[in-house]
């Protein structure tokens, strides 16, 4: 799924191996377009999405769900170990 200029995937086990990611739960961002609204709100190639408003995620369609026809939201992101807050845009 494309948001923002951002590419999500499911976690699997190839990608968890690529990022270095132990978790097994929310959604990875595998790119992040340069120049993009990902990128200039703070989103990064490896970064996994935990939460976007108060949906929790464990899937795409998780996301999705939680992102279609929104207006900007919160979202908690995983980042070498740390969680953090950023603020998406709405699709």
């Amino acid at each position: 799924m494309e948001w923002a200029g951002a590419l999500f995937a499911e976690p699997t086990d190839a990608l968890r191996a690529h990022f270095g990611i132990a978790e097994d739960r929310g959604v990875i961002a595998v790119r992040v377009d340069r120049g993009s609204a990902a990128e200039s709100l703070g989103l990064s190639a490896g970064d996994v999405l935990l939460q976007v408003g108060r949906s929790r995620l464990s899937s795409l369609p998780d996301l999705i769900v939680a992102a279609e026809g929104a207006g900007h939201l919160g979202a908690k992101l995983q980042r070498g170990g740390q969680e953090l807050w950023i603020v998406l845009p709405g699709r």
